[in-house]
């Protein structure tokens, strides 16, 4: 016959000889993980595979009840391995850190494609605060004067001369590049939050991004 040692209601050993403080382990649980198992009222139960909530320690262990106001509630499996996070100071299960991880990723990657830009004509055109102001104030000026003609300066230096119906092309241009960028990295993040464990390390994110060359007919 097996017996169990437990500290509350985590079972912390199985043993084969008897102790003063030893409970005998029901046989049909002589075979199951030690993990799953928890004593609760008085009994040994097993805890199935369905995510339910428990209440982490101060080391880390899952319990079903808390018998400590500094146990932090947490929805798992018993089988999931929990961490310490330190950017948030909660503990988490491992992948849901590896999951916001991967998502601030796809984030970083969004911001350096924003800073990179488009090409228009084969020309540099940067798409930061100041040039979203300058697009915006530019727009203002050909509702004003719609027959205006200006020179508009690319990154790279070069000058492109545009009418109202030109520059709202190129703003067009801009402004949906701006919003494809932020809807593909939601379509990942959403997709990283419904990827499996073993899906997280293969997953790439760096597909599925709007391209950045256009064309805008010149005067």
């Amino acid at each position: 016959m097996l017996y169990v040692l437990r500290d509350n209601d985590i079972i912390t050993a199985i043993i084969n000889y008897e102790s003063s403080n030893a409970i005998p382990l029901p046989a049909e649980f002589n075979d199951v993980d030690p993990l799953q198992l928890r004593f609760d009222n008085g009994k040994i139960i097993k805890l199935d595979n369905e995510p339910r909530e428990y209440y982490v320690d101060n080391e880390g262990y899952l319990h079903i009840h808390r018998t400590n106001d500094n146990w932090q509630p947490i929805t798992c499996r018993w089988f999931d391995v929990v961490r310490y996070d330190v950017k948030t100071g909660q503990y988490k299960v491992v992948s849901t850190i590896y999951k916001d991880e991967l998502i601030a990723e796809v984030k970083t990657y969004r911001q350096q494609l924003e800073e990179e830009g488009i090409l228009v004509n084969g020309h540099k055109q940067t798409i930061n605060s100041d040039d979203i102001s300058k697009i915006t104030a530019t727009g203002v000026l050909f509702l004003q004067k719609p027959d205006l003609i200006i020179l508009w300066r690319f990154r790279d230096g070069y000058f492109m001369k545009l009418n109202a119906s030109s520059f709202q092309k190129l703003s067009t241009i801009i402004f949906q590049y701006i919003e494809e960028l932020f809807a593909t990295e939601h379509y990942h993040t959403m997709k990283i939050l419904q990827l499996d464990d073993s899906e997280l390390s293969s997953y790439n994110y760096k597909v599925g991004w709007p391209k950045n060359t256009f064309t805008v007919e010149e005067l």
